[in-house]
């Protein structure tokens, strides 16, 4: 087989090209039977689902071509109207097995804590006619990325890089929130990264929820929800839930004996039989 050729990936079905350095751009069919058009720049498994998610939407520069059902994310120095006059939301997406794990979804070294071996585990489940939409159906409320630490130094080492590229700009300069015991200012390389320090995260993060805005979103971080679901500090959870069964891992429901009731808004199936689910709070 010649060094640079067309392929098709095994476990989600894109097609690409391949060269020597791994995938180069892969193409997948959005809704309507489009096709966006996306850079890869390497592996699927370091590349990971959600950057994939991130990358394959909104870049409206020839390589992928945006549509209405693809919602691009609002730069920060621009004020969204649909935004204004309501106190900010702390909404969390996460992909999620049947047993509830959330660990490592999108490759096999993401995270190998206590032993998991199933690193990658969503990646046979991505349907990117179903999941795609709704996943950024609600990007355009987006005030603020938030990140535990392990989480956004995955997302810093992979979008810096990438300057010059209409998305990964936007990505660079929105507002972002790292939560950490362990970073210091100096390790803030990703641009316009705000540190909350862990020991009083909580705080800051309700202080932040108070104030009127548009979403701050969560992508993995799975401590961090943790946290701040047992502290009633999340609006909404989005979650896929896959049909596969992980026999452990980690898990962001709080097991303190507290119950929680919830409100399933909305509830849409992909044809590789996964639930994603959009639930709020019980008032």
């Amino acid at each position: 087989m010649p060094a640079s050729h067309n392929a098709t990936d095994s476990d989600t079905g894109f097609q690409g090209f391949v060269d020597s350095e791994g995938w180069r751009w892969l193409d997948v069919r959005g809704p309507g039977g489009q096709v966006l058009r996306f850079e890869a720049r390497g592996t699927l498994a370091k590349l990971g689902l959600t950057e994939l998610f991130f990358e394959s939407v909104g870049r409206g520069d020839g390589r992928t071509r945006e549509t209405d059902e693809f919602a691009t994310l609002v730069p920060s120095n621009t004020r969204n109207p649909r935004a204004e006059e309501r106190a900010m939301r702390v909404v969390v997406n996460e992909f999620m097995s049947l047993d509830g794990v959330v660990q490592a979804p999108g490759g096999a070294e993401e995270d190998t804590d206590g032993g998991f071996a199933h690193g990658g585990w969503s990646m046979p489940y991505f349907d990117p006619e179903v999941m795609g939409p709704v996943i950024f159906e609600g990007m355009s409320t987006v005030e603020a990325l938030l990140f535990g630490r392990r989480t956004w130094q995955g997302m810093a080492s992979a979008w810096p890089g990438r300057a010059g590229d209409p998305y990964a700009d936007q990505m660079n300069a929105i507002r972002k929130y790292v939560v950490s015991r362990t970073l210091t200012p100096d390790d803030l390389s990703w641009s316009n990264t705000t540190l909350l320090p862990g020991d009083r995260a909580v705080a800051d993060i309700a202080a932040l929820r108070a104030q009127e805005g548009g979403d701050l979103l969560i992508w993995g971080s799975v401590s961090l929800v943790k946290t701040l679901l047992a502290e009633g500090l999340v609006d909404e959870l989005n979650l896929m839930i896959e049909p596969i069964l992980l026999g452990g891992g980690k898990r962001i429901f709080p097991e303190d004996g507290t119950a929680r009731p919830l409100q399933l808004v909305k509830c849409v199936t992909a044809g590789t039989g996964v639930q994603v689910c959009t639930y709020r709070f019980a008032s």
